[in-house]
């Protein structure tokens, strides 16, 4: 039932209203860009430091006018009171954006390869991956198949839909405390509404992923936030901001909101 939901949400995507690949609070729509994201959840843990939180350094290329390359590194950092500072990498994306030259149609396919170690740096940066999926999760293998569409409400309004699905890969102790391999089939889906001023641009957007394949009420497995996005748009580089919003009870016990700090480049 779940995974013939999540085949109609990629089906309606589909069926809607070009879209690029990078990360969903930068610039929307330009090819072949560099962007950096520091993500700051607000801690309700008073005893972490102001650094600790996540790095996402994102790339797109653009290598004709249907096939684009994307590229993600994410990084944890923690540092408090009652931890030392520590710093590592999260699982990085490679993937492709296939477009569409007749309608704003974009597939992307991709992996996440598994090189997070599960330690307090990547255990606390999860808070900081919304809309991303999944970057911090341990050692995990993750393969994704999304689509985006978008439409135009007059000449400077858009709506972008992205869903699509996900399949994880990861080793999880069970009651015995021997590691079991468990596989994951998650929904990944997002609604985002751009207004593109001459300099200004801001953005509104919720997104949302949970898993089919295990047991319990799909509200149990899932995470949703809302977030608002303002960037300052230079023609080739646009700093931003995004404040985010989780809508679950227990991240909000884990980080109230969190705010975004972007800087995104266009190569040429």
């Amino acid at each position: 039932m779940h995974v013939q939901m999540a085949w109609l949400i990629l089906i309606v995507a589909a069926s809607a209203l070009p879209a690029t690949g990078q990360t969903l609070f930068t610039r929307p729509y330009l090819p072949s860009t560099l962007s950096v994201e520091a993500v700051r959840p607000a801690y309700e843990n008073g005893q972490l430091s102001s650094t600790t939180g996540a790095l996402f350094f994102t790339g797109s290329y653009t290598l004709d006018k249907n096939i684009e390359l994307i590229g993600e590194l994410p990084v944890a950092h923690a540092d408090g009171e009652t931890i030392s500072s520590t710093t590592a990498l999260g699982n990085p994306l490679l993937g492709l954006g296939l477009s569409s030259t007749r309608i704003p149609f974009l597939v992307e396919i991709g992996v996440r390869f598994p090189v997070s170690s599960g330690d307090v740096a990547t255990q606390l940066a999860q808070a900081a991956d919304y809309g991303r999926g999944a970057a911090f999760l341990e050692k995990e293998k993750q393969a994704y198949l999304l689509a985006n569409t978008r439409f135009m409400l007059g000449r400077k309004t858009s709506i972008r839909l992205r869903s699509g699905l996900a399949f994880g890969i990861f080793e999880e102790a069970d009651t015995s405390g021997t590691d079991v391999t468990q596989r994951d089939l998650r929904l990944r889906y997002a609604v985002q509404v751009w207004r593109e001023g001459d300099r200004l641009i801001t953005g509104a957007s919720f997104t949302g992923r949970g898993i089919t394949t295990a047991p319990g009420s799909y509200s149990d497995k899932s995470r949703h936030h809302f977030a608002f996005s303002a960037l300052l748009d230079f023609e080739r580089i646009a700093p931003g901001i995004t404040i985010g919003i989780p809508l679950n009870a227990e991240d909000r016990e884990l980080a109230s909101f969190i705010f975004g700090a972007s800087l995104d480049l266009r190569l040429w």
